[in-house]
């Protein structure tokens, strides 16, 4: 299933499909940087684990669409739409042709919450946000050059010890330190080898903040969900912002 969306200021255009694994799978382009190959096997394990867990899985892709490709797809949408004969299965074959060159979709999956570090890792362990078995890396500082001394040994631990299984937990004063202009860039680098982050006793100007780096720096799309007044901020900074009430 697919699906265009037509950004309404910009008029940007872009495909997302969600599906089966293998039809997804054979629908991707080439990759196009070991980061995004090791990302496709990292997501084939994941399914496969669910999978032996009697779990359904569906896989999530997208690409950017251009105005030209767009305008003929359409027009041979409009075309197969109008046959007497043979009506599905032209729409098929219109709407397969554009389901090409995708781009798997990855989840980095964040929990920005006012709680206490020991209350965040038990609720992170018992949802199922990471695994019991997950590496986890800690970052607790009390100044900025601890801070840049401790970010420095985790990307190199990082770099030289390939896990694909790890979460990072962070403090809400260790987190004014990692916002810091000369540290957001290696700490968001950081991140990027985690499956989880996890950011314990945080402010509701701290939660608007990380989302806001995370997109402006990595280029990514974010969805926040809270439940509460202090996670306005959050939500507004986010693409897609989820209040959840009652």
């Amino acid at each position: 299933m697919s699906i265009i969306v037509i950004h309404p200021r910009t008029m940007e255009m872009v495909l997302y499909t969600k599906g089966a694994d293998g039809a997804v799978f054979g629908r991707l382009r080439k990759a196009a940087s070991k980061e995004e190959e090791d990302m496709r096997t990292v997501t084939l394990d994941h399914i496969n684990s669910f999978a032996k867990k009697g779990l359904r899985t569906l896989a999530v892709a997208y690409k950017p669409v251009e105005q030209a490709e767009y305008n003929q797809f359409i027009s041979k949408f409009r075309e197969a739409s109008t046959l007497l004969e043979g009506r599905a299965e032209a729409i098929s074959r219109v709407c397969s042709s554009i389901e090409q060159g995708l781009i798997l979709l990855g989840i980095v999956v964040w929990v920005l919450t006012g709680d206490k570090q020991e209350t965040a890792v038990s609720i992170g362990y018992s949802s199922g946000v990471y695994s019991r078995d997950a590496r986890l890396l800690n970052l607790r500082t009390g100044s900025l050059a601890e801070t840049r001394d401790r970010l420095n040994q985790l990307l190199e631990c990082s770099a030289t010890v390939q896990v694909q299984n790890q979460a990072l937990i962070i403090n809400g004063s260790t987190i004014e330190f990692l916002l810091h202009d000369d540290l957001r860039l290696d700490f968001l680098t950081l991140c990027q080898t985690c499956q989880t982050v996890i950011c314990c006793r945080v402010t509701p100007l701290q939660k608007s903040l990380i989302v806001s780096h995370i997109r402006e720096e990595l280029k990514v799309m974010t969805l926040a969900v809270g439940d509460g007044a202090n996670d306005v901020g959050m939500l507004r900074q986010a693409d897609i912002g989820i209040g959840i009430a009652g």
